[in-house]
C-alpha cells in the first residue's frame, strides 16, 4: 500500500493514536488513527488525510498477531480530495 500512496503524492504515514480495547484473555482489537500528508509538485495539491483503522490480534499461539482489520473506504476519501480519479 505504501508504493500506491506514494505514486499517489504520499509523504508519509504517521499513526496519531492507538487505543487498545481487550476482547477476552488471548485477543484484543486496536482502534488505530492514522494521518496521511501529500504533497504533489504536478499540481501543487498538498494536504493531510486522518482516517482510523480497527485491527484484531489474537495472542493464543506467543506474540499478539493480527487476523482481520477493518478500514474506512479510503478510496473514496481518496477520490473525494482529487487525489485519484
Amino acid at each position: 500500500n505504501f508504493e500506491r500512496y506514494r505514486s499517489i503524492g504520499g509523504t508519509s504515514m504517521e499513526v496519531t493514536n492507538v487505543e487498545v480495547v481487550p476482547i477476552d484473555d488471548l485477543n484484543v482489537m486496536a482502534r488505530v488513527g492514522w494521518r496521511f500528508s501529500y504533497d504533489r509538485s504536478k499540481d501543487r495539491k498538498r494536504g493531510l488525510m486522518d482516517f482510523t483503522n480497527f485491527y484484531f490480534l489474537n495472542a493464543s499461539d506467543g506474540p499478539l498477531r493480527i487476523f482481520a482489520a477493518v478500514t474506512p473506504d479510503e478510496e473514496a476519501a481518496l477520490r473525494q480530495e482529487g487525489l485519484v480519479s
